[in-house]
């Protein structure tokens, strides 16, 4: 299992818009948004796979970016060749491919993880990877400090296509990789399922006129990853792969 967040920000990147500045000669890419989080499925094509929420199609004529660290640690971000979106059908996935921008290439340093195979086991440790709001901290366009998280969790249902874990996942982490103990991609975040909500009577007063007041929290309770399983999104990739280019 994967002990750190370091190991796993050379692969695991957000997906973000961009503003593009132009000054004489250069060209820099600065971050606006971020949308959710993506991995790399092949970095010699520089193809990228995400949620189709993280990047609806009212998004796809903005300018967006891979943002993620090279091999040497260092971020940088490529931008998205929109029109190599391809959606999985009836799924709420998508792969596209990155452009490379000021000589950074996800080829360069970059590395990625093998997809398994194999299914979801019952009681499985896995951990999510991904980008999550709560560590990013974005005051102004390209005033940013991005950092990657993970999630460790136990599988605790197996369906045909999808799979729960008992750790619910943090905003835009959905998109990013479930990894399993060996160092495999076993499925793709999706959502959070949540079963229900806990309901607390925390204070009550009765008015002079007679009128009872009371005041509840609501707490959310049995809340759950979900994913898609990895060897159904595997042999999908590898249908459509060869329809992109080198990068």
């Amino acid at each position: 299992m994967m002990s750190t967040e370091a190991a796993i920000t050379k692969f695991v990147g957000a997906i973000v818009t961009v503003l593009i500045e132009r000054q004489g000669p250069n060209t820099n890419l600065v971050v606006q948004k971020v949308l959710g989080s993506g991995f790399v499925v092949n970095k010699d094509k520089a193809i990228v796979a995400t949620c189709c929420h993280v990047l609806p199609e009212k998004d796809r004529n903005l300018d967006i970016g891979f943002y993620c660290k090279d091999g040497s640690g260092g971020w940088f971000i490529s931008l998205v060749d929109t029109s190599s979106i391809q959606e999985m059908d009836g799924e709420d996935l998508l792969v596209f491919q990155c452009l490379d921008h000021n000589d950074c290439s996800i080829r360069k340093g970059f590395e990625t993880l093998p997809i398994s195979g194999r299914d979801l086991l019952m009681a499985e440790k896995v951990i999510f990877a991904g980008i999550p709001t709560n560590h990013l901290k974005i005051s102004r366009p390209g005033d940013t400090n991005v950092t990657s998280r993970v999630i460790v969790g136990f599988v605790s249902a197996v369906y045909e296509k999808n799979a729960d874990i008992n750790s619910p996942l943090i905003k835009t982490m959905s998109g990013g990789p479930v990894i399993s103990s060996d160092g495999e991609v076993i499925g793709i975040a999706l959502k959070n399922v949540l079963i229900g909500l806990d309901v607390e009577m925390v204070n009550s007063e009765v008015s002079e006129s007679g009128d009872t007041k009371e005041e509840h929290v609501y707490s959310e309770y049995q809340r759950f990853g979900f994913l898609f399983k990895s060897q159904q999104f595997l042999g999908w990739l590898r249908s459509i792969e060869s329809q992109y280019s080198d990068a």
